[in-house]
């Protein structure tokens, strides 16, 4: 209702007030939009987002959905994933327990097919016994299957849970090459598992899962339920955790149990709260869920309910955990990883490196061939090497030069020096606001200061700030093409913004904003590459705070210009900074900041930034 006037409306009636006659404008538009526009576009269109083009929402008309979803829908029946059920089979096995409760399927655009999505959050069906949704009966199970993974992750083989995990294998591969003074050349092998939640076999998983869980002696589990409560974009934001322990292991002092969790994952500035209940389950309760879960997951489509009699849902919370189970059993019976190789997989992305040539090809070639025991092919079009090889029969594999960094996971790894950037190249062809939202209801200004620390938190990433992987030159170009993105994210939030609530309207708040954004970089870079060798903190982030902020302005003042009659006294204002920080530099500093910055890997960069722009 911002800037809207009331007094042209001739139609409101005038024996009422104002604040009255703008209560009943909003009341209209509000009906207009809610019963009138939205309805309209329900009965005429489905709207969705994509995976390529993120949070952007696409328009098709019913008829042509329809088509679209008929066809994907019979792909899964042809490939004997979904077995039609009848409804009393159904409300059978929902009242014996024997399944978890009903899911439902929907398809996500890709660039050429549907990807099949099925939610296990909803609520269930009124009449049967649950009351919880399937994700959330399936909570306690992921938390034991997490307690095992801890205690021995042998059993996980190459998984990674995220970029900490990546970045821990990285390290000790380099520091290992490094003690034994390796300088061979490493030979590296891409490779995708082609539908890998699609064409796990049930059967196999069960009896993965079931020896690991049998392997507790006492038979019982204990799940301690906690929650914690940090300080948040200037509230308190509160988070419920789990804990799964066997009833050996558990501890049952909750002040021991914070000691040491805080200890653990160096917690600070945060409160853990108890929340005294305990669950206890057996091995053959937790049994119970995941054969309920595994052979009588039903999902419904229109009418109609179906069974998924091959592969796991990508929709449960247990899909990641029961895929790196299922592939890391696999690993263990079938490939054999020597000390100076490495093998990461994260859920279907292998990559492996070595220093023999016949070793990257004899990996190869198995991937290529597959397994029957695990169901598993290799998707032959999303193979890489850095090497070329030509004698399979699906003709040579694609590979890249010495010289080219290989793309793996979000990541470029340079092959010859292990150093490794973000691959920004997933950025082109996206507007940049696509990957983004926007809250402009409640303080817009702070809510925008928020929502890029956070973008901005998960990478300042050790991955690309450590010395140990990183050269000099490459942690500079890492740093600054971070913050160009995030000062086109900064633009791209701005242009939600009111024309009378942008930049020049409170230029020293943004002015703030955009040096807590390096100073937030710099704290977590120099925290997240601090190693601790015999008790001492040694710096493994080499950059000051002067040369952290000069990047970060640098990035900023080269977009900001870009839309100079928006941002002319913000620009300013940010120049100003900028060329005192420049003096405090040494002059051999100066001279690498000012060559890293315009080289040609920002240049292209930028021209993918932009293209996203237009």
């Amino acid at each position: 209702m911002t800037g809207i006037k009331v007094k042209p409306c001739k139609w409101l009636p005038f024996e009422v007030g104002q604040s009255a006659k703008v209560q009943k404008l909003a009341q209209l538009i509000w009906w207009l939009f809610n019963n009138f526009i939205m309805a309209l576009l329900k009965a005429y269109f489905y709207i969705t987002d994509t995976t390529l083009y993120r949070n952007r929402l696409f328009y098709y008309r019913k008829k042509i959905w329809h088509q679209l979803h008929t066809r994907a829908f019979q792909d899964l029946i042809q490939k004997k994933m979904l077995q039609t059920v009848s409804e009393t089979r159904v409300m059978e096995l929902l009242k014996t327990e024997s399944s978890l409760g009903v899911s439902y399927l929907r398809f996500l655009p890709k660039s050429g097919s549907l990807r099949p999505i099925i939610n296990l959050g909803r609520r269930p069906l009124c009449g049967t016994r649950k009351t919880l949704s399937i994700n959330q009966q399936l909570m306690t199970l992921l938390h034991v299957l997490k307690f095992h993974v801890n205690a021995d992750p042998s059993i996980v083989g190459s998984s990674l849970f995220g970029l900490d995990d990546t970045y821990k294998a990285w390290v000790k591969f380099i520091a290992h090459r490094s003690l034994n003074n390796d300088h061979r050349l490493l030979y590296f092998v891409k490779t995708d598992i082609a539908g890998c939640f699609d064409t796990i076999r049930q059967e196999k998983l069960y009896s993965i899962v079931s020896d690991i869980l049998k392997k507790n002696i006492t038979e019982e589990y204990v799940t301690r339920r906690f929650a914690s409560v940090v300080v948040a974009g200037g509230r308190l934001k509160r988070t419920f955790h789990r804990d799964s322990n066997t009833l050996f292991t558990y501890q049952p002092d909750f002040f021991v149990f914070n000691k040491k969790r805080m200890l653990a994952d160096n917690l600070r500035n945060i409160i853990l709260v108890d929340q005294v209940v305990n669950q206890h389950d057996t091995v053959d309760s937790l049994l119970k869920t995941l054969q309920a879960h595994l052979f009588n997951n039903i999902i419904k489509v229109g009418r109609r309910f179906y069974l998924q009699r091959v592969g796991i849902s990508q929709g449960s919370i247990l899909s990641t955990m029961l895929c790196n189970l299922y592939y890391g059993h696999k690993e263990r019976w079938t490939m054999d990883v020597a000390e100076d190789e490495l093998l990461l997989r994260m859920v279907d992305d292998f990559l492996f490196v070595t220093p023999y040539k016949d070793k990257a090809e004899q990996f190869l070639e198995d991937m290529l061939k597959g397994n029957e025991e695990y169901n598993c092919k290799t998707n032959v079009s999303k193979v890489l090497t850095n090497f070329p090889v030509s004698d399979f029969k699906d003709g040579m594999i694609p590979c890249i030069s010495r010289t080219e960094p290989l793309p793996w996971c979000g990541l470029l790894i340079n092959t010859n020096t292990l150093e490794v950037s973000v691959d920004y190249s997933r950025y082109a062809g996206l507007r940049i606001s696509d990957t983004m939202t926007f809250d402009l209801a409640h303080q817009p200004g702070l809510a925008m200061k928020n929502k890029l620390l956070q973008s901005l938190r998960p990478k300042c990433h050790g991955i690309f700030f450590d010395s140990q992987i990183n050269s000099q030159q490459i942690i500079i170009v890492n740093i600054y093409k971070l913050m160009l993105l995030m000062a086109h994210k900064f633009h791209a939030y701005m242009m939600h913004f009111p024309a009378s609530r942008r930049a020049s309207s409170n230029v020293q708040f943004f002015h703030d904003m955009i040096l807590t954004l390096s100073s937030h970089l710099y704290s977590q870079s120099t925290e997240k590459t601090c190693s601790n060798p015999k008790g001492q903190n040694k710096k493994l982030f080499p950059l000051s705070l002067d040369v952290v902020k000069w990047l970060t302005l640098k990035a900023f003042v080269s977009k900001l210009k870009q839309h100079h009659s928006i941002y002319r006294l913000l620009l300013a204002s940010l120049q100003d900074v900028k060329r005192g920080l420049h003096k405090s530099l040494k002059h051999t500093m100066r001279h690498i900041l000012h060559q890293l910055t315009t080289s040609e890997g920002i240049r292209e960069l930028n021209q993918i930034l932009l293209k996203g722009c237009r």
